[in-house]
């Protein structure tokens, strides 16, 4: 008997803000996601390999398919949900397939039992993949938190394998009963767009000092992020010559004022090649994001690290290699102060941080493959 077809369908759930979407008609409108980023990346790495992209879209009366870049992206109507993200449509087409192909089902999230147990019941061979993309556990307080974290912890049985972000979310999908596998798997970054360039030249493109010692740090302006810890720092050492480079605030931001008041220099939100330019004017990036909330991992250090540029972080913990090279890790907010003095003295010692990084980060590369391999079944870790 011929084996079945693998085939890869990663089920997302339906977009709120379509603000920064391509236009309905374009072929970018069924892929824009984060499924459809990894879908793109994988494709063109493995283009053998079978992956489907389904959403739902209030705008939709009926499911309209198109093919892109070798993978099939499918939108459906937002009506009729039978679980979670999943329409009596998408069970359907489900159904059908799963009598040709091996299903692989991939959902960019771990907290949605609903889909798990669902997707589990209805198709008991199909394997499912979910993944963290940030945020926290919830503390058990109520009935409420306790009913929903035994269904989440009860879901995990049916999952092949989990990847994660934080030590605290693989800690707690190792320790249930029946874990799943699991592998760690940031975005990464675009290694072969953010690249080095010459720090002078990029001082000299955005008028900057080129005697100063600058750190960068790229998001919203939020307690969340820790800008109100670089704020702190900034305060103590500019009388040392140090300057910040904050991209990416907005004028709702929490710490908005505080940051324009500090007198250092911010932008809003820029395009790519700017970023490029502002990070390669840095000496450092910065970024002590000590708030119990903070589940995730930005992208924009890493985008940091490819441009050569070593990093102050405490999420160096959460990484599964030795993060040495890449810069300082920060292990309180009490160090911050120290450490920021020792990177300013030996930011420069960082000579193969880029290197290092992608051989682990490379959105395009390392982690696509990591991801491809999770999607084969195979060991996930990098080689």
């Amino acid at each position: 008997m011929t084996a079945k077809p693998t085939k890869v369908i990663i089920i997302g759930g339906y977009a709120v803000n379509k603000d920064n979407y391509p236009p309905r008609e374009s072929d970018q409108y069924y892929l824009t996601s984060w499924g459809g980023m990894f879908a793109r990346r994988i494709s063109k790495l493995h283009p053998e390999t079978d992956i489907e992209i389904w959403k739902s879209d209030e705008e939709y009366d009926t499911a309209s398919e198109r093919k892109i870049l070798g993978i099939t992206g499918i939108i459906f109507p937002k009506r009729g949900f039978a679980f979670s993200t999943v329409t009596w449509q998408m069970l359907a087409r489900l159904r059908k397939l799963s009598r040709s192909h091996k299903l692989v089902i991939h959902r960019n999230t771990i907290f949605d039992w609903p889909f798990i147990i669902g997707i589990s019941l209805l198709f008991p061979k199909a394997r499912i993949i979910v993944s963290h993309h940030g945020g926290r556990l919830k503390a058990v307080d109520s009935l409420k938190s306790k009913f929903s974290r035994r269904m989440l912890d009860y879901s995990l049985r049916k999952v092949d394998t989990l990847t994660y972000l934080r030590g605290e979310i693989r800690d707690w999908a190792l320790n249930v009963k029946k874990p799943p596998k699991v592998a760690f798997l940031p975005v990464g970054a675009d290694f072969s767009f953010f690249m080095p360039e010459d720090r002078l030249a990029c001082r000299q493109a955005l008028g900057l000092d080129p005697n100063k010692t600058y750190a960068v740090y790229v998001g919203r302006f939020y307690s969340l992020k820790g800008v109100d810890h670089i704020l702190r720092i900034y305060q103590e050492f500019k009388p040392k010559g140090l300057e910040l480079l904050l991209v990416g605030g907005s004028p709702a931001d929490e710490l908005y004022g505080q940051v324009l008041a500090s007198g250092c220099k911010f932008w809003g939100h820029v395009d790519w090649h700017t970023l490029k330019t502002i990070n390669n004017a840095a000496d450092f990036y910065i970024h002590p994001a000590f708030h119990k909330n903070f589940g995730g991992i930005d992208v924009s250090w890493m985008e940091c690290l490819a441009c050569g540029r070593p990093v102050l972080t405490p999420t160096f913990a959460e990484l599964d290699f030795d993060h040495r090279e890449l810069g300082i890790l920060l292990n309180t907010p009490d160090d911050a102060i120290s450490k920021t003095w020792e990177m300013m003295q030996r930011h420069l010692e960082f000579t193969r941080c880029r290197e290092v990084a992608r051989a682990h980060l490379d959105g395009n590369q390392a982690i696509a493959e990591k991801l491809w391999r999770v999607y084969r079944g195979e060991n996930p870790r990098t080689p």
